[in-house]
């Protein structure tokens, strides 16, 4: 039998007086969370509109398209993997994101998975990885480095926004990046651990 010694610190600072470490642990998984969902929602819109055709909407005023079989694989689990992992790669192939990024965006999608699972545990298991800040930031940059270039190389070019003569930076910006950005900002406003 290996006798191995059990650490408390995080469940130290779980009950330390005026310590913001369940707050701050919470905060940040809720937000990994929704942004690897928005990440995950986002590609698979995108990519379903982009080599699809669309069939409709559904009950939840959802766009609903009817994809081509030689793209279908882009949104089907099966040996080959997840769709998360498949939709990035065509991501990385086009230049959106380079080889790391993807990488770094697929760890974050398991490390999701930990979070929306295994909570208590990353929050008081000293042998897991505290949830930091930086990831949030790190995944929020990818994709709002993703939407960019989706918005440059195929909305600009396939005439999408062919009524604009000329689309500067702040234009980049869809709905959805302004509300994450609006959203980071809130939480970086009133959590001073953020600003470390």
């Amino acid at each position: 039998m290996v006798n191995q010694k059990y650490t408390t610190e995080k469940l130290t600072k779980l009950f330390t007086e005026n310590s913001n470490y369940l707050q701050n642990q919470l905060m940040f998984g809720g937000m990994q969370l929704m942004l690897i969902e928005f990440l995950k929602k986002w590609m698979k819109d995108q990519l379903e509109g982009f080599f699809g055709s669309f069939k409709g909407l559904d009950k939840n005023g959802e766009c609903l398209y009817l994809v081509e079989e030689k793209y279908s694989y882009l949104f089907k689990k099966n040996i080959d993997g997840h769709p998360f992992d498949k939709q990035l790669q065509w991501f990385v192939e086009k230049g959106a994101i380079n080889e790391d990024e993807g990488v770094y965006l697929s760890a974050m999608r398991h490390r999701r998975n930990e979070v929306g699972h295994e909570l208590i545990r990353l929050i008081t298991d000293d042998k897991r990885q505290e949830l930091i800040w930086e990831e949030c930031k790190a995944i929020a940059n990818l994709l709002f480095k993703m939407d960019n270039w989706w918005f440059r190389q195929i909305d600009v070019p396939t005439g999408l926004l062919s009524d604009h003569e000329e689309i500067t930076e702040e234009d980049l910006e869809n709905g959805s990046s302004v509300a994450i950005n609006i959203l980071l900002n809130f939480v970086e406003r009133v959590n001073p651990e953020t600003n470390k």
